[in-house]
């Protein structure tokens, strides 16, 4: 909607004094919360996708972006944020090899919990009407529901791609649209599938898209139903 197009630019110097009110220093600032790098714009020749890379776990996390001006990209923001601040937030105590996610769905689930922000948390409450912000909140729980079939389409694929990778897979993605999406049997096959840039950079992995899905929702109603917020000072 255009009206959920704008994305207010942050303001760095305020930003700043917030961060220097919760520490002493910049410094101390960086050895608590680790050191967060963004490459936030689009540009000629830049990778279009968006992803976290973490260097040093709980010391230094990276991420990737496109921002543009629409709530889909500021949401893909807030997802590799949620990663990053997992990352960030392992404990420097913990033998080296354990610096890791507990897996990588739990790590998917903060990412999509605070991709979700924009709607759960009305970031965008105060820049459109109340009739627009409802039902974009709404539209939230339709893009879930119908994340379920997407997912569970995408991981059978993949599956039955991997068993026979000589079959018709043009034919193969019709028949996992119509069995998990609900397309019609008249629908034209075609290579949609070749789409998903998962099948390449990360094979396999998919299916924590979809446990994901369930335990961000469980996170998410038990951090508002048992955690209240500290009052700022």
């Amino acid at each position: 909607n255009a009206q959920l197009a704008d994305i207010v630019p942050v303001d760095m110097e305020k930003e700043r004094t917030w961060l220097q009110k919760k520490f002493d220093s910049e410094e101390e600032a960086l050895q608590k919360a680790g050191k967060l790098t963004l490459d936030l714009y689009p540009r000629k020749g830049k990778n279009t996708h968006g992803f976290c890379f973490g260097i040093e776990a709980g010391k230094d996390s990276r991420i990737l972006a496109n921002l543009m001006n629409n709530v889909q990209s500021l949401d893909t923001l807030n997802h590799e944020l949620g990663h990053c601040m997992y990352d960030l937030g392992l404990s420097l105590e913990l033998p080296f090899l354990d610096r890791t996610p507990a897996s990588s769905a739990f790590t998917e689930a903060i990412a999509m919990m605070m991709g979700d922000m924009t709607r759960t948390e009305g970031l965008v409450k105060d820049k459109v009407s109340p009739e627009v912000f409802a039902k974009f909140q709404k539209s939230l729980g339709d893009e879930d529901s119908k994340f379920v079939g997407s997912s569970m389409a995408i991981i059978d694929f993949e599956r039955n791609m991997n068993k026979n990778p000589d079959q018709d897979l043009k034919q193969l993605w019709k028949d996992m649209s119509v069995k998990y999406k609900g397309r019609s049997e008249k629908d034209e096959a075609t290579n949609e599938w070749a789409t998903v840039p998962h099948f390449l950079s990360h094979p396999g992995y998919y299916q924590n898209y979809f446990r994901s899905s369930l335990i961000k929702a469980q996170l998410y109603d038990a951090l508002t139903t048992n955690v209240k917020a500290k009052p700022e000072k």
